[in-house]
């Protein structure tokens, strides 16, 4: 008799323990993790934000390929022009990345010109040639010599 007492407290905690289970894997499975990112473009020429000769920021445009559908695994830019440097505060972060070239923009903003410092051209992009480099989990993807224009 002790047997049976002991195996119907057993089966439905043993019941509830593998719903918990299954319930928890589809939950989890459910939300695509990010996809690997194949190949990053960028384009030649990028654009200085606003109208003005000197900007704090710039576009740049080009394209993401991936391996599947899905969020793609996080991009970093940064864009660099007479020692300012410039990053891209994450606007790659869960893009929507295919197995077909797919465009982006992003803005790329130096820290060193902000809003209080636009007329300091020595801190700000301005047009002319720059380089900008693409990295993925801090491992350089792509790389690129690239003519700022004024926007």
């Amino acid at each position: 008799m002790h047997v049976r007492s002991t195996l119907r407290v057993l089966r439905p905690a043993a019941l509830g323990f593998l719903l918990v289970l299954v319930s928890t894997g589809a939950a989890t499975s459910g939300e695509p993790g990010p996809v690997n990112v194949t190949d990053v473009t960028l384009d030649r020429v990028a654009y200085l934000c606003g109208d003005a000769a000197v900007s704090a920021c710039a576009v740049v445009t080009g394209t993401i390929t991936c391996d599947a559908a899905g969020p793609a695994r996080t991009v970093h830019l940064v864009l660099s022009q007479r020692g300012v440097s410039g990053t891209d505060n994450d606007d790659l972060l869960d893009f929507a990345c295919s197995t077909q070239p797919t465009p982006f923009g992003v803005v790329v903003e130096s820290l060193v010109c902000d809003a209080g410092f636009v007329n300091n051209p020595t801190g700000c992009f301005k047009p002319g040639l720059a380089s900008v480099r693409a990295t993925l989990e801090g491992a350089p993807i792509a790389a690129q010599r690239t003519l700022l224009r004024k926007g």
